[in-house]
C-alpha cells in the first residue's frame, strides 16, 4: 500500500512531517515523537521538525499491523 498524502504519487524516499504522518497513521504527533524515541520509528531532524520518509511510514503500518494481529 502507497501513502499518498500530497498531491501526487508519493515515492518511497520523499519525506513528510511528523504532523502529515500522524495522520496518514491515525495518530498523534506525540506519540510518533515517543516511537523516535524508543527506535521503533526511523525520523530525521530537519531544523526543528521531525520528517519521515513515506517507505518508513509504510514499514511502520506494516510492522505495527504484524504486531497487533499475534
Amino acid at each position: 500500500m502507497q501513502v499518498l498524502v500530497r498531491r501526487g504519487a508519493a515515492r518511497n524516499g520523499e519525506r513528510m512531517t511528523l504532523t502529515e504522518a500522524a495522520v496518514v497513521l491515525g495518530l498523534t504527533a506525540a506519540t510518533l515523537r515517543q516511537q523516535i524515541a524508543k527506535g521503533k520509528l526511523a525520523a530525521r531532524k530537519v531544523g526543528r521538525d521531525w520528517t519521515v520518509t513515506t517507505g518508513e511510514i509504510e514499514r511502520y503500518r506494516r510492522d505495527s499491523r504484524r504486531k497487533g494481529a499475534a
